[in-house]
């Protein structure tokens, strides 16, 4: 079994964990699972937010990969080429998703694709600039318009004017679930990161320690922004959290921050435990699945999430 494991074992060990994730916060939330289950609770904290992150991290590094040999050749055609043609497949699919599961991420992962098909022979220096530029532009959208167009509800999952050319512009690039603005920082991020020696095991402790730290520091330093914030009087509760709140919608600038570092964190831990278990049955299983990401989540949506709809089962029926 060891023999057909793919070349970076650890990537395809933390696909698994991100589509788990996923798949665990979609149906808990279609479900409208309560706090009578303390330990789905705590699961769904853990990956609310981070698992579609860390989905969209490995987007990123899995392009720069896959676009290594030829950056060093000095020619990214073909395989920008072969990312457009990806990212128009992701985008159909998605949408002919999108009436049976609203907050589906394909369409949103296609877009993403598109814009980085465009950066393959950028420097390091101008993926990271990149990613950071995305955050002020979305807290400034954020502001300046009003988050709640659009949509009837946020409990009800529905986006009134989706199918119309200023509501899928307004949902893909501002306020959908997983905006353009700033989303698209995690594959500007993870093509940074795919870039990385992440097979030597002291740059992989090194990225643990400091994006470890990065990811608590921020979400200690939330909590205290919006306890000082509503105290002073200066925000309500609600303005608060949407600023400096580290919770996946609306996506603020500390939850970016947060999101991807426990990303990073989860990816080198996944490369060390593939350096050290390789030959372990079931991490061979895990990456198995992982290798399968998007067949499980095109499952869940079109067999789950139908199932549930028969079955008049979901929360917004």
């Amino acid at each position: 079994m060891t023999n057909r494991l793919p070349r970076i074992v650890g990537l395809d060990l933390a696909r698994c964990l991100a589509i788990f994730g996923m798949v665990f916060v979609n149906f808990r939330l279609v479900m409208d699972a309560t706090s009578e289950t303390p330990i789905a609770d705590m699961l769904a904290t853990i990956f609310d937010g981070r698992a579609a992150a860390l989905f969209v991290v490995l987007a990123g590094v899995g392009v720069s990969l896959l676009s290594q040999k030829a950056r060093e050749q000095g020619d990214v055609r073909a395989v920008r080429t072969v990312l457009l043609k990806r990212s128009a497949l992701l985008l159909i699919t998605g949408l002919l998703f999108t009436p049976i599961w609203p907050p589906d991420i394909l369409h949103c992962y296609g877009v993403y694709l598109f814009a980085a098909a465009w950066l393959l022979a950028v420097s390091d220096r101008v993926l990271i600039t990149l990613a950071a530029l995305t955050l002020p532009v979305a807290v400034g959208l954020l502001i300046t318009l009003d988050y709640a167009a659009g949509w009837k509800d946020f409990e009800s999952l529905e986006y009134i004017d989706f199918w119309t050319f200023p509501g899928f512009t307004r949902n893909t690039f501002f306020n959908g679930f997983h905006p353009f603005f700033p989303w698209v920082a995690y594959v500007f991020f993870g093509m940074w990161l795919g870039r990385q020696r992440l097979d030597h095991a002291e740059v992989c402790w090194r990225y643990v320690a400091v994006f470890g730290t990065t990811a608590v520091v921020t979400e200690l330093g939330s909590d205290a922004l919006i306890a000082a914030s509503i105290s002073s009087g200066g925000l309500s509760a609600e303005d608060a959290q949407a600023l400096f709140g580290t919770a996946m919608m609306p996506p603020a600038m500390l939850y970016m921050f947060s999101a991807a570092s426990t990303a990073t964190v989860v990816i080198c831990l996944c490369r060390r435990m593939e350096a050290t278990r390789s030959d372990s049955r079931w991490l061979v299983s895990l990456v198995v699945t992982g290798q399968m990401a998007l067949t499980h989540y095109a499952a869940h949506v079109v067999v789950g999430m139908s199932t549930l709809m028969a079955f008049r089962m979901l929360e917004n029926q």
